[in-house]
């Protein structure tokens, strides 16, 4: 199979090398393991328990999550969106952790706190 170039002319590790810290450790960390997953076929996976596959899947949804958060708040810093919005990292804070409140009000308290 043919590999298709990115169409900045770099490879994976190149582009983690520009920007930096955190992608650089998700990178040397994370990267490899879930490369085995996907590369190995049925190798990597075949003969595990149901509930290591949970983790495994688990462990690949935090960190989709946490690259995620680490995207947008690099975004935000970056394009200095802070400026038309002071309070959009606060926001995103909130927003990550909105889940967690149990009523409505705690997740209107939370914004309060996060936002002032």
């Amino acid at each position: 199979m043919k590999d298709v170039p990115h169409w900045s002319g770099l490879n994976l590790s190149k582009r983690v090398e520009l920007v930096k810290s955190p992608f650089e450790e998700i990178y040397e960390v994370n990267y490899p393991q879930l490369s085995w997953y996907v590369h190995s076929g049925m190798t990597g996976i075949v003969n595990l328990k149901a509930e290591t596959f949970t983790l495994i899947c688990g462990c690949a949804f935090k960190l989709a999550a946490d690259a995620y958060w680490e995207v947008l708040m690099t975004m935000i810093r970056k394009l200095k969106i802070s400026k038309a919005n002071e309070k959009i990292e606060g926001k995103l804070k909130a927003a990550k952790m909105l889940p967690f409140t149990d009523t409505p009000e705690e997740g209107e308290q939370l914004l309060r706190a996060l936002t002032q």
